[in-house]
């Protein structure tokens, strides 16, 4: 009977440990996760405070379409065309 009890208990200690090492793997796991989280929610945080300010959105729209010019914004606009159509296209034959 006693030798069942010490290898009951030795089994437990085991167990323990082995309980301990997978609760310290979660915890750091749940830390990286945490973490990248939280890099995720400060660029939305910075993308809400840019969509606030509309004069930033006009200036940054004035800045583009004076860097690029009326001939490449034509040609983005009719291969943005292009592309969009196409993707409808494609939703409506796997949405039915």
């Amino acid at each position: 009977m006693k030798r069942r009890a010490l290898e009951l208990e030795q089994r437990r200690h085991v167990l323990i440990a082995r309980s301990a090492a997978h609760r310290a793997v979660l915890a750091a796991e749940v830390e990286q996760i945490a973490n990248r989280l939280e890099r995720v929610d400060g660029r939305i945080d910075a993308v809400r405070r840019f969509f606030a300010r509309p004069w930033l959105l006009l200036g940054g729209a004035a800045a583009v379409l004076t860097l690029l010019g009326p001939r490449k914004l034509l040609r983005i606009g009719t291969r943005g065309a292009v592309w969009f159509g196409t993707a409808r296209r494609v939703l409506r034959l796997v949405q039915h």
